[in-house]
């Protein structure tokens, strides 16, 4: 193997400085197992960046990954896992390519203006591509220059084409049979999702294939390409994606790995063809900017490629892929049963939450990011380097914003339903909102709607009944069917709706209106939600304003597009909000269960919070985390309300509160606390220089370990320094390092901040010790 691929395989002993080959994956497999590294005493591994699922490090020795990005846990169990980073040399370039086209380097460019009618192999091959001509009309894109990228030239192919006529753009090569296994592209699929790479006709070869239109939305690769695609890879950014994932809005270098040779003729074009057979083909071009692309007609062995793809990001992006310095490392949870940490200096660590009963220690000169830290039952000890703790705090029901709130219909609140029972069915006939503004009624007495009880884990439901669709024409609906109308005659108009409902009744429009658009429109009208879009479809009602730049969709705390999302039949959290700065800037709602006068049910009602104004993305988040918290049981990642269990911040160390009031159990050391304030519920030991940039506040009788080896009535003593003090802390006990507690008869302790230091005052019962 080490002859032929080159590679060391699995099991045998690498030399030194050597790596091993390539990336270690691990999946999820349902089972308690985890993907284990494992290096004995004496023993070190270097390896590829780890990925995908858990990895847990066993052994005494050393296992140094060069990059990691796990959705699971890294559990160091034993001995030393440390991160390593390559390094790309100033000047690397990567080999020559089949076919390179570099859209910064003018003088292999021929323009007319700023349109491009030919350009040529940017390493001096023989290759080159061209502008096609159609009807006398050049389909020439342009060159230009893209600020987002500083500055440098791109070219643009111009918007996707629609089978309207209007085209994009594209350029042919002038090889019609390149071979091809390995591109890498940069790339922006933001112009429509067209095609970066593909084929000048079909007799070259249908091998590069996506959907049309807006039915490509996310598509990479569809059924209809080459085995040699479908059966590869492709990468974004130097991370695996599946084949048949989604492009990202946004310039990003994608990796293009073939299975085997396929081939490939044109820039944003999927199979140009003037043919008058197929003239749905000619439409097929633009969609995307691409500012380089370099074709390999073979495989590139895997440290060569994860350089090139180094080379593109730190080339145009500014940015590096994991394991290579200044490159992002990241885990979804961290664990520290029984080994160590090692991070090189000045590289950063992303971590979702770090976790168990052991003591997590961050010890080098590194910028770590936490998003929770409530679930470490052992100590966070910072001895240097900077933590950001990365969590928000979620809304409750108490604190969700007021400014511009509508209403907010929530069930669990028993004391806003009017009830009637009727054969053990409890009818709604009146449900008030929590702000009192408004209220919903059913039209008729035949129409009301029912509570299920414990429906959605355990909390109460309003049930409208099946779905029911009947003609222009038909005077009543099916008698199973209820709705409620609000008091406002259904109109209200709103910028913002959050709410929690459930389709298995077959689905209905979110919270929908009476007179009709602009509302929250749902794909299709034919009773089911299945297999339809909940969201806007694209239709002229809502208008604009639910599908531009600044809208807002998301399911379950996942950002989606408008006239995508397909919600299974179950209970989900969605979220809405309006551009306003388009017409009509709003949406109408009023109504639950009924559409207008002929859609009526199709929903199960949790919580619906209305506001007549654009929420924040942060606002809406918050308000996601609180829905999902409180009607599933669910804390969305970077969301925490829990307490830190015990914090020291070492005197070269940085604790960054991340904007937010924190609350800690214990908290010593003497390092900065910064970026927000904290609570103290049990144990305060500060030493000194100890620094908190916000208010300390003591909440609930605790400890206070005065860096002191014994008390001396009548002394002022520094503690640190603070912005503020708060709280009651005349319950607190005074011991001094050494244990011995303060006797109350004796001392009288006072804490005070003067001119941002913290002092504790030691006076003799019953006199007063001016401070000058």
């Amino acid at each position: 193997m080490k002859k032929w691929m080159p590679r060391t395989p699995s099991a045998y002993h690498l030399a030194a400085g050597e790596e091993a080959y390539g990336e270690l994956t691990s999946t999820a497999n349902g089972t308690t197992a985890t993907a284990a590294l494992t290096a004995e005493a004496g023993e070190s591994l270097t390896t590829g960046p780890l990925m995908g699922d858990s990895w847990k490090k066993t052994g005494a020795g050393t296992v140094t990954a060069n990059g990691l990005d796990l959705t699971g846990t890294l559990d160091m169990a034993d001995g030393t896992f440390a991160l390593g980073e390559r390094t790309l040399p100033t000047g690397y370039a990567p080999p020559p390519a089949t076919f390179h086209v570099d859209a910064h380097q003018a003088d292999t460019f021929t323009l007319d203006g700023s349109a491009v009618l030919s350009v040529c192999d940017a390493d001096g091959g023989t290759r080159f591509a061209f502008a096609p001509t159609n009807n006398s009309a050049v389909l020439a894109p342009t060159r230009i220059a893209c600020e987002e990228l500083g500055g440098k030239s791109v070219i643009d192919f111009g918007d996707f084409g629609q089978a309207d006529g209007t085209y994009g753009t594209c350029l042919l090569w002038n090889v019609r049979d390149i071979n091809v296994r390995t591109i890498f592209l940069v790339v922006n699929a933001a112009r429509g999702f067209g095609m970066p790479i593909g084929t000048r006709a079909e007799a070259d070869g249908t091998y590069f294939r996506r959907q049309n239109g807006a039915d490509s939305w996310g598509t990479l690769w569809d059924g209809n390409a080459s085995g040699s695609l479908s059966g590869g890879r492709t990468r974004t950014n130097g991370v695996d994606v599946p084949n048949s994932g989604s492009w990202e809005k946004g310039w990003q270098v994608v990796t293009v790995l073939a299975n085997d040779r396929c081939f490939a003729s044109a820039f944003a074009a999927d199979m140009y063809d003037t043919n008058a057979t197929v003239p749905s083909r000619l439409p097929r071009m633009g969609g995307v900017m691409i500012a380089e692309a370099l074709v390999y007609d073979a495989p590139i062995e895997d440290a060569q490629r994860r350089d090139i793809e180094a080379y593109l990001m730190r080339k145009w992006l500014g940015t590096a892929p994991t394991g290579y310095a200044g490159g992002p490392a990241h885990a979804g949870s961290l664990k520290t049963s029984g080994g160590t940490l090692a991070l090189p200096a000045g590289a950063s660590l992303a971590v979702d939450r770090v976790e168990g009963t052991n003591a997590v220690r961050f010890a080098s000169e590194a910028a770590i990011t936490v998003g929770d830290a409530t679930a470490l039952d052992g100590r966070l000890d910072l001895a240097a380097g900077s933590l950001t703790l990365a969590d928000r705090v979620r809304y409750d029901a108490d604190t969700i914003p007021t400014n511009g709130l509508i209403a907010r219909f929530d069930m669990s609140l028993t004391n806003s339903l009017v009830t009637v029972e009727e054969n053990g069915t409890n009818f709604v006939t009146r449900w008030t909102d929590a702000t009192g503004q408004h209220y919903a009624t059913p039209d008729t007495p035949i129409n009301r709607p029912w509570i299920l009880k414990g429906d959605c884990n355990g909390l109460d439901v309003l049930c409208t009944g099946p779905f029911s669709k009947i003609n222009d024409g038909t005077t009543a609906p099916q008698a199973a069917t209820g709705w409620l109308t609000w008091d406002q005659g259904g109109d209200c108009q709103a910028k913002t709706v959050i709410e929690v409902i459930g389709v298995q009744e077959g689905g209905n429009f979110l919270v929908s209106c009476v007179h009709g658009s602009p509302t929250l429109h749902r794909g299709g009208i034919t009773g089911k939600l299945y297999g339809d879009s909940i969201l806007a479809d694209g239709r002229e009602e809502p208008g604009q304003s639910l599908y531009s730049t600044n809208a807002f969709f998301s399911i379950n705390g996942e950002k989606v597009t408008s006239g995508t999302g397909f919600p299974s039949a179950s209970y989900h959290s969605f979220a809405v909000r309006v551009d306003d700065t388009k017409s009509p800037g709003y949406v109408y709602i009023g109504t639950f269960g009924r559409d207008r006068t002929y859609r009526w049910g199709g929903q199960r009602v949790c919580e619906v919070i209305a506001y007549d104004r654009c929420l924040s993305d942060d606002e809406i988040a918050r308000l996601e985390a609180y829905l999902q918290n409180k009607w599933f049981g669910l804390k969305y990642q970077n969301f925490t309300t829990g307490t830190l269990a015990d914090v020291a911040v070492a005197a070269d160390a940085t604790l960054d509160l991340g904007g937010e009031t924190r609350t800690v159990a214990a908290l010593a050391g003497a390092g900065w606390v910064t970026n927000g304030n904290v609570i103290v519920t049990d144990r305060f030991a500060p030493e000194a220089g100890l620094t908190l940039s916000g208010t300390l506040t003591f909440k609930g009788p605790g400890t206070i370990v005065v860096p002191v080896d014994q008390f001396t009535a009548g002394t002022v003593i520094p503690l640190g320094r603070a912005a503020a003090l708060a709280g009651d802390y005349a319950q607190w006990t005074l011991v001094d390092r050494n244990g011995n507690i303060v006797n109350r008869d004796q001392l009288s302790p006072h804490l005070v901040v003067v001119d941002g230091q913290l002092l504790l005052r030691l006076n003799r019962l019953g006199t007063i010790l001016l401070l000058k």
